[in-house]
Order: structure tokens, then sequence, then C-alpha cells
């Protein structure tokens, strides 16, 4: 399921990148092909692997790339699964792309198979959440190697803790997706570390978003090893440095699913921060 190959070598950056094929299961349970890009650093041995998960943007945007820079300097190995342009937009399909990608790295000889996490943006960021939960690792992450961290940035925070109260609405659109309902209640026991923006408008500007989502978590060391590190003068995706000036439009997510402009400005300040604290996460 998982075999790979390399397809070319890309040169648009200064870094070295490659384009990958993988395998993943459709919703149908059928094998269809996906594709990934690698970012390997040149130095030998074996080596950190971060998977990331781009945001609703999409990875021709390229907020991503800073982050796959960051890690090739830091003797880390990373892999982008270009999801939606390449493959039917469901979460279940990405999380399976995403344990894929799981298992493709723990075979690879250059990479250290107890030291793998997944880091996700916006959208991505959700989707790094639900692969924390126990009924993804069951049924995606057979024979997989463990997920050392999860480190979500800007995630929508109030939509993890309605479905873990079971808002209606809610599981009502997982449901539609093919989420069994309750999925969002038992843990595997992995550490997750937030970021969050205070002006994030899509959980309604408010200090700390995700604290509400953490203390629902029913799982008490699930809930120990969960935390988040929230600026406050931060926008929902404040890395997106190729958005030139501040961009505000309706989103129907906005507000806590009640529709509202939201903003993204770009925080060079904030980005380099989480940037660090990332790298030290990593390195634990």
């Amino acid at each position: 399921m998982f075999v790979f190959f390399l397809a070319h070598l890309l040169t648009s950056t200064a870094y070295a990148q490659d384009l990958i094929n993988l395998k993943y299961l459709d919703t149908k349970n059928i094998e269809r092909q996906f594709e990934s890009i690698i970012t390997t650093p040149k130095s030998p041995g074996k080596k950190g692997a971060v998977i990331l998960l781009h945001h609703r943007g999409g990875w021709k945007v390229g907020t991503t790339n800073q982050y796959a820079e960051l890690f090739e300097k830091n003797n880390i190995i990373s892999v982008e699964p270009r999801m939606f342009d390449t493959t039917p937009d469901n979460p279940l399909v990405h999380l399976s792309q995403l344990f894929s990608t799981l298992k493709y790295l723990g075979k690879r000889e250059d990479v250290d198979a107890t030291k793998i996490s997944v880091i996700g943006l916006s959208w991505g960021a959700s989707l790094s959440i639900y692969a924390g939960t126990r009924w993804a690792q069951e049924q995606y992450g057979k024979e997989a190697p463990p997920i050392k961290n999860i480190i979500p940035l800007y995630p929508t925070c109030f939509f993890h803790e309605d479905l873990i109260k079971r808002r209606p609405a809610l599981i009502e659109r997982m449901r539609g997706f093919g989420f069994v309902d309750g999925f969002h209640e038992t843990w595997a026991k992995i550490p997750i570390t937030i970021f969050t923006g205070g002006l994030d408008d899509y959980d309604n500007r408010m200090q700390e978003p995700c604290k509400g989502f953490i203390a629902s978590i029913l799982d008490a060391e699930q809930r120990k090893v969960t935390s988040e590190i929230s600026y406050p003068k931060a926008t929902h995706g404040w890395d997106r440095s190729e958005i030139r000036d501040a961009q505000t439009r309706i989103e129907p997510l906005g507000c806590k699913m009640t529709r509202c402009n939201v903003t993204i400005e770009y925080n060079k300040e904030v980005t380099n921060s989480v940037k660090l604290k990332i790298l030290e996460i990593l390195e634990k």
C-alpha cells in the first residue's frame, strides 16, 4: 500500500525537495494515489521527521514552505501531503493520507521512527487533532509508528469543543463525512501543543480560545498532555507571509459558525516565536 517513487526534483526553492506518490484508502476502501512533497536534509544518519498539513488555502500558496526550510536547516525531514487539489476533499480521505505518510516515514532508513510529529495549519490543524483520537489510530494507524507530538497552529477550537459536547449540527456535519459518533471522545495520549491567536475571528477573538476545548477533554491523561500557547495580538493565519496586507472576508465558520468577517494578518514576530517553540518541542 505504501510503495512510493520519486517523480522529479523541484528547483524553485533553495533547498532540495522531491515529489513522491503514496497510496491511501478512499472512503470505499479502494486504494488510490496522492502526491506529497518531501524535504530531506543532506546530512547522513537518522533524523526526526514532521508531517506538514497545510491550511484550506492549499499547498500552492506556499505557507508551509517556511516550515520545510526551517526543518531542513535543523536536520529534520518533512513531508507535506498535497490535500484538496489531487484527491477528493473529505477529512477521512486526508486522515488516511496522513497515516499513509506516517507509515512511509517509519520505513525510511534515514528516519528515527520514534521522532515523527504532525504539524497542521488551520484546517490541517484540526485534522492533526483528529489524528490524536483513539478512533483514528485504530481506523488508520495500524502498523504505523507512534506520533511523538501533535502541533496544531490556529485550529477552530470551538469546533472540537462542541464535537466533544455533541452539538447536533456538528455531529451531523461529521456524520456526513463518515465519522462515527463519539470519535472525538477517546484519545491516544499523544502530547498536543496548540498555538492560537487572541484575535482569531473563528473563535470570536477570545483570549486562549482553546481553553474550553482542553477543559472539555474527557480523558484526564490526555487533558494533562494537551496545552495551549496563545498570542493575544495574533489573528488567524498569522504566518501567512504571502498575504501582503490584512485580508478580511466573510466565512461561514466565522464567529463559531455564525458567519462573520474573518481577518488574516501576517505577524512576523509571532511567526518567528512559534517557530522557535516548535523546534523546542521537537528537540525534547
